[in-house]
C-alpha cells in the first residue's frame, strides 16, 4: 500500500517487512505502530530541543509536558499517519533554523533543503516546511 507522497508509506513498509510481514492483509497494528511510537519519541526530543534552545530550559520542559500529555499528541502518536512524519520535518526544520547563523555554512543550508524536500515527500502540506 503506497500513500501519496510515498515517503511515509515506504518507511512502515520497509519496516514492516523487516520484522517479517510480507503481505498487507497479513500486518499487525503491533508491528506497524511501532513506526509513529519512535516519530513521538524524536518529535519530542526535537521539541525540546528547539524550545531549549530559543526559550531556555524552563520553557523547554513546560512545552515537553504539554506536548506529551496532549490528547492530540497521545492520539496521533498510536495511529500511523503520515502527520507523526510530518511533525518530525517541521520541528527539524525548526530547529535547523534556529542555529542558523547570519552567515550559514553552505552544508546547514543544504541540509534544511533536503528536510523540507523530504517532508514534500512525505505529505503533499509538506511544502508548509519549506514556507
Amino acid at each position: 500500500y503506497l500513500d501519496h507522497p510515498p515517503l511515509f508509506g515506504l518507511i512502515v513498509g520497509a519496516w514492516a517487512i523487516a520484522r517479517g510481514e510480507r503481505t498487507f492483509e497479513s500486518v499487525s497494528l503491533g508491528v506497524i505502530r511501532f513506526v509513529p511510537i519512535m516519530l513521538a519519541i524524536i518529535s519530542s526530543l526535537l521539541l525540546y530541543l528547539w524550545g531549549k534552545r530559543v526559550y531556555g530550559e524552563k520553557v523547554a520542559l513546560w512545552s515537553l509536558a504539554i506536548y506529551a500529555t496532549g490528547t492530540l499528541f497521545a492520539m496521533n502518536s498510536r495511529i500511523v499517519v503520515a502527520e507523526s512524519l510530518m511533525t518530525v520535518f517541521f520541528l527539524l526544520a525548526l530547529y535547523i533554523v534556529s542555529i542558523l547563523p547570519k552567515k550559514s555554512p553552505v552544508w546547514q543550508l543544504l541540509l534544511l533543503g533536503v528536510v523540507c524536500a523530504l517532508a514534500l515527500l512525505a505529505k503533499v502540506l509538506g511544502v508548509v516546511v519549506f514556507f
